[in-house]
């Protein structure tokens, strides 16, 4: 596609950013490529129009190892590019942590470009790393990037198993299967985040790096060993601890804190105004996602109850029971 300016054909460029993952991988047992010898090959299977130009992100290693810095890089990464007039990205990212990135882009790129991030359950070059798998879903899922990424309304998106998702509803709900990811399509309408994208500079990053996160899943034990467990963790607190319960409801109204055996109280839902019994909570800070679900890790049905968040400062946890949420509405404040 080209738009005509004065005498000038202006083409629409897509930037490809390659991060790593099984998609790069060669050898037996698998190994990641190098960038710079696997690009090459990447090139070679491009189609001609529209123009795609190719890129390494900052950080290209395998999706388990990536961290909110690695994240924001990538989006540095993302907005730099646009001062360079392009607006549509493919992102090759690794499995593991995939919707971990989609709902970090979705929230920090609200609709500012058109980004769609894949991957594969299996390698795109063989064990030589000289010719194609004979069985990959890499080339079908990059196929399926392409065809898209100049459709989709500007947002993130996950393009996996000839399927399209909001990214920020995309969970992972297979370890190995070939349709391994679950959201709502790119047809239909959900409510994002009214947030404006937001630029990262380096003093994000510097800020980033040294976030602490804790995901606690609650077990049937006595609120005594539950106490002493939390009691635990404030100890070395970290910057947000989020509490894994069991549904809406059925979590206990109260936790024994450290902090001179005060009882900390549960506000219903994120923003829902003060806390009960004049607890000193703030208003909860929301997490990227329509639903609860790219956060938490728990299964993507319909109507999923969202579970406790708590954020731990000092020697205080702010405990925030998020209520039933929709999968079509989000849970950001």
């Amino acid at each position: 596609k080209a738009v005509i300016l004065g005498c000038f054909f202006i083409m629409k460029k897509i930037a490809l950013l390659y991060m790593g993952g099984t998609f790069g991988c060669v050898g037996e047992p698998l190994s990641p490529m190098p960038e710079a010898e696997f690009l090459p090959h990447l090139k070679k299977i491009l189609p001609l129009n529209p123009q795609i130009d190719c890129f390494s992100a900052p950080s290209v290693k395998d999706s388990s190892a990536y961290t909110a810095v690695d994240w924001f890089l990538l989006i540095q990464q993302i907005q730099d590019l646009q001062t360079q007039h392009y607006q549509h990205f493919i992102v090759i990212h690794g499995t593991d942590t995939l919707s971990y990135a989609a709902a970090t882009l979705a929230r920090f790129l609200a609709q500012s470009c058109q980004v769609i991030i894949t991957g594969s359950q299996y390698p795109l070059l063989n064990t030589t790393g000289q010719g194609m798998r004979e069985v990959t879903d890499a080339l079908d899922n990059l196929n399926t990037a392409i065809e898209h990424i100049e459709k989709v309304s500007a947002g993130v998106y996950v393009a996996f198993h000839h399927q399209v998702f909001h990214a920020s509803t995309t969970l992972k709900v297979h370890s190995t299967a070939l349709d391994a990811f679950a959201g709502i399509n790119y047809h239909e309408q959900i409510r994002t985040s009214e947030l404006p994208p937001f630029q990262i500079q380096k003093q994000h990053i510097d800020q980033i790096a040294s976030l602490n996160i804790l995901n606690l899943s609650l077990q049937p034990i006595a609120q005594l060993q539950l106490n002493r467990q939390l009691e635990g963790i404030l100890k070395h607190a970290p910057d947000v601890l989020i509490i894994q319960a069991y549904g809406t409801g059925n979590v206990l109204c109260f936790f024994c804190c450290a902090d001179h055996g005060a009882d900390i109280g549960r506000d219903r839902a994120a923003g829902a105004g003060d806390a009960q019994g004049g607890d000193a909570v703030e208003k909860a800070r929301g997490l990227p996602g329509d639903h609860g679900d790219p956060v938490l890790g728990s299964r993507g049905d319909h109507g999923d109850q969202v579970s406790v968040v708590c954020f731990a400062e000092a020697v205080k946890l702010r405990l925030f029971l998020k209520g039933d949420v929709r999968d079509d509405e989000a849970v950001d404040p």
